[in-house]
C-alpha cells in the first residue's frame, strides 16, 4: 500500500513538474545573437556573441539554441552539420533563476558574401528530459564578408599599366605636354608653341602639333557566366569566385593610384536591374565596389555576348577591362572592334590584349 501511495505521489510530482516546464520553461527567456563586427574580409575571424537570459524564478536545466546559417561561416569549438550550403550549429545552456549567460565564439569567414543568421530555435526540456518545448526567435544578425584580391604582389598586375594619361581622339583643349609632330603656323597658334629648330630648317614658322589626352579611367566589366552555356545556373561557381578576386585586385589598384573606375556585371542586383556602379574614385567608392562584389549572388546571368553590345554607352572611359572565365568569337570580336578593351580570362593564350590570369590562383578548399 505504501509503495502504491509513493508511486502515486511520484506520478503526481512528475506530472506537475512536466506541466510546469511545458507551460513556463521558455517563457521570459530572452535570446540575442550578433556578430562583433558588421563587416570583415575573407579569411578573417570574427567574434559571434550569444546572450541568453532567464528572467524568471523557474530554472531551466537544459536549453539548446539551434542556429541556421551559411556553410561558409565556420564556428570553432562548436559541433555543426553542413547540408548543401547551410550550416546547423547547436549551443547548450544551463540557466539558473534570473540568470544571464554570454558566450563568444570564433567564426572564420571562409568565403566572400553577405551572410545572416537565417533562423534560431530554442529547445528546452525539464529535469527528467521528458518534456521538449521549442521557441523560434527572430534574429537580425548580418555579416558582410568582403573579397580579398588574388594578387599578393604588384608584379602580376603590371600588365594593366594603370598609370599616366592616354591620348584620345578629341577633348576640350589639347595637352601642351603631348606633342605630335610639327605643322605650319597660323594666327590661332600661340607663339610659345613655335618650334624654332624646325622653323630654322624650313625657313618658315613651324609649331608643335599637340595631342588631346585624357586621364586614365577604367570600366571594369565582369562576365558572370562561367561557361558559354550557362543560362539558368552556373556550371562553375569557383571560376566566378576567381574572377571576383581579380576584379577586387583591379579595384584596389585603381584606388591606390587614384584612377576613376566603374563596374558593370551581367547579373541582377538587389534592385532587380543589372549591376552598375558609376565611375568614381576614392576610399568610399572602393569600399562600395568591394561591398558590391561581396553581394553578388549566383543568380541567372544575362547572356554576356548580347550584354556587351548593350553597355558600350556606359563605358565612357579610356580603358575597358573585361574579366571572363571563357572566351568565344563574339567576345574576341568585341575586343578587336574596340581597341581600348583588354580581356582577362581563365582560359586561352595571352597576347597584347588577351591576358590569361589562371596562373595567379591557388586551389583552396574554401573556394570550391
Amino acid at each position: 500500500m505504501e509503495l502504491i501511495i509513493f508511486l502515486i505521489i511520484v506520478f503526481i510530482v512528475v506530472a506537475i513538474e512536466g506541466y510546469v516546464y511545458r507551460r513556463w520553461s521558455v517563457s521570459n527567456i530572452k535570446y540575442d545573437c550578433r556578430f562583433e563586427k558588421d563587416e570583415v574580409s575573407e579569411g578573417d575571424t570574427v567574434i559571434f556573441i550569444e546572450e541568453i537570459t532567464n528572467a524568471k524564478f523557474l530554472p531551466v536545466p537544459w536549453l539548446k539554441s539551434e542556429i541556421t546559417t551559411s556553410k561558409w561561416l565556420e564556428f570553432a569549438e562548436l559541433q555543426s552539420s553542413v547540408t548543401d550550403k547551410t550550416r546547423f550549429v547547436s549551443s547548450f545552456f544551463m540557466l539558473k533563476s534570473y540568470h544571464r549567460v554570454v558566450r563568444r565564439w570564433n567564426v572564420k569567414c571562409v568565403k566572400r558574401g553577405v551572410f545572416d543568421i537565417e533562423k534560431v530555435v530554442l529547445v528546452a526540456t525539464d529535469l527528467l528530459g521528458s518534456v521538449n518545448v521549442s521557441l523560434p526567435v527572430e534574429i537580425t544578425a548580418k555579416l558582410t564578408v568582403l573579397p580579398v584580391p588574388v594578387l599578393a604582389d604588384k608584379q602580376a598586375i603590371s600588365v594593366l599599366q594603370l598609370y599616366g594619361d592616354r591620348t584620345v581622339f578629341r577633348n576640350i583643349v589639347p595637352d601642351n605636354f603631348y606633342h605630335n609632330g610639327i605643322k605650319e603656323y597660323d594666327e590661332s597658334n600661340p607663339t610659345q608653341r613655335i618650334n624654332w629648330l624646325a622653323t630654322a630648317k624650313r625657313n618658315e614658322i613651324m609649331v608643335f602639333g599637340e595631342e588631346y589626352t585624357s586621364s586614365k579611367s577604367v570600366a571594369l566589366v565582369l562576365n558572370f557566366q562561367s561557361k558559354e552555356t550557362d543560362i539558368n545556373s552556373l556550371f562553375s561557381e569557383n571560376s566566378i569566385e576567381k574572377c571576383i578576386k581579380f576584379c577586387t585586385a583591379i579595384s584596389c589598384d585603381c584606388f591606390e593610384n587614384n584612377i576613376p573606375i566603374s563596374f558593370l556585371c551581367n547579373t541582377k542586383g538587389a534592385d532587380g536591374d543589372t549591376v552598375y556602379i558609376p565611375m568614381n574614385t576614392g576610399a568610399e567608392h572602393n569600399l562600395r565596389l568591394l561591398r558590391t562584389f561581396a553581394g553578388l549572388e549566383f543568380d541567372s546571368p544575362i547572356l554576356f555576348e548580347r550584354y556587351l553590345f548593350d553597355i558600350v554607352h556606359f563605358c565612357n572611359t579610356t580603358d575597358i577591362y573585361i574579366v571572363t572565365s571563357y572566351l568565344n568569337s563574339d567576345i574576341i570580336s568585341f575586343q578587336e572592334n574596340n581597341k581600348n578593351v583588354k580581356l582577362f580570362t581563365l582560359s586561352g593564350k595571352s597576347d597584347a590584349n588577351i591576358i590569361n590570369i589562371s596562373g595567379l590562383f591557388r586551389e583552396e578548399g574554401g573556394a570550391k
